[in-house]
């Protein structure tokens, strides 16, 4: 045989693990150097535990599981990269702050995740490990210049200039949650608590707005599809109940979206990419709105970048920070494999 061939051989038979921490859940896979999901996982997080051993103890089982697939498809695990929602500090493997995870302050998720599985962890934001996903095997495939924004219980970004990730002076760029796009909102300690956007765009930000409009006395079919329970509507009945015509809960998701839309028109201004994604749990639910956030981004965005930007949704939905999340480990603990012609910096 020769060595390109068994270069090529001994690439194919590397894979890594990609694990996604959300707000509400964890979303684990198994991922080979094409970029193919052989094996997945999700359960739902154990965020309340003071003591942050919870989410733990669930990424490491689900780290092993995937572990344990890999030898039975006689493929070699060359690390795990772990995509988290927080303060990192990704040379030693602490999170910093994870606002929605308790005792996850100062927290060594990569060292105990490392001694817990046996492979090699690497940590990063959620926003480059997602945007990584999409650049290699989503929507934006190919592109050099990328800004994914994730709008799901959160708001985030991650972006990819020149093709290369952008994280900035201190590994937190993307938190655009926090773009301020209302004056009154800077005296506001609403907005001020969790930020702007993140507060009216967000999933619990959409659902607590209609919950205030049906304890307003506003009519809308989603406090019957919550059971009547307005307590129980989420985002996810929000925009239920929009598409099926609900007049109050259209409203609500109408303010997100114009709010989105100036977020979109800004990040456009101010990066010129080829490609804004829409990514998260709200995120993946603007198709139908894509049409309103496009008119915004042409009426108010730099008119020469304007054009030339194409604005989706995500196409890999959960998968994207998984999926990134095991590039990352591959190109970091991976000699000789190469996720896509682009590195991963």
């Amino acid at each position: 045989m020769s060595k390109s061939a068994s270069d090529l051989n001994e690439t194919a038979s590397k894979a890594a693990v990609g694990v996604d921490v959300g707000g509400t859940k964890i979303a684990c896979g198994l991922v080979d150097a094409t970029g193919a999901v052989l094996e997945s996982r999700r359960v739902t997080i154990d965020a309340n535990d003071p003591t942050g051993k919870g989410p733990f103890r669930q990424i490491a089982e689900m780290v092993c599981q995937a572990v344990d697939a890999a030898r039975g498809m006689r493929l070699a695990v060359v690390g795990c990269g772990v995509a988290v929602p927080a303060v990192l500090d990704r040379g030693s493997g602490v999170v910093i702050w994870a606002p929605n995870i308790a005792g996850w302050r100062g927290f060594p998720l990569g060292d105990l995740l490392q001694d817990a599985t046996g492979v090699p962890v690497l940590l990063d934001h959620d926003g480059p490990a997602a945007v990584l996903g999409e650049q290699w095997m989503g929507a934006a495939r190919g592109c050099d210049h990328v800004v994914l924004l994730i709008i799901g219980t959160g708001v985030g970004a991650g972006f990819i200039l020149d093709g290369r990730v952008y994280r900035g002076a201190r590994g937190i760029a993307g938190a655009v949650g926090w773009s301020c796009l209302e004056p009154e909102a800077v005296e506001d300690p609403v907005y001020r608590e969790k930020g702007f956007l993140e507060t009216v765009a967000a999933g619990p930000g959409i659902a607590r707005q209609l919950r205030e409009r049906i304890t307003r006395g506003e009519p809308s079919i989603a406090l019957d599809i919550a059971g009547g329970d307005v307590c129980a509507i989420t985002a996810e009945v929000v925009f239920s109940s929009a598409e099926k015509g609900d007049e109050t809960a259209r409203r609500v998701v109408g303010r997100a979206v114009r709010y989105i839309g100036m977020a979109v028109s800004n990040l456009v201004s101010a990066f010129n990419p080829e490609v804004v994604v829409l990514g998260g749990g709200v995120g993946h639910r603007l198709g139908p709105y894509l049409g309103e956030i496009r008119r915004v981004v042409d009426a108010t965005a730099q008119p020469q970048s304007a054009p030339v930007v194409r604005v989706t949704c995500a196409k890999l939905g959960d998968d994207a920070g998984v999926i990134g999340a095991a590039r990352l480990a591959m190109e970091a603990f991976g000699p000789g494999v190469r996720a896509s012609h682009h590195e991963a910096h």
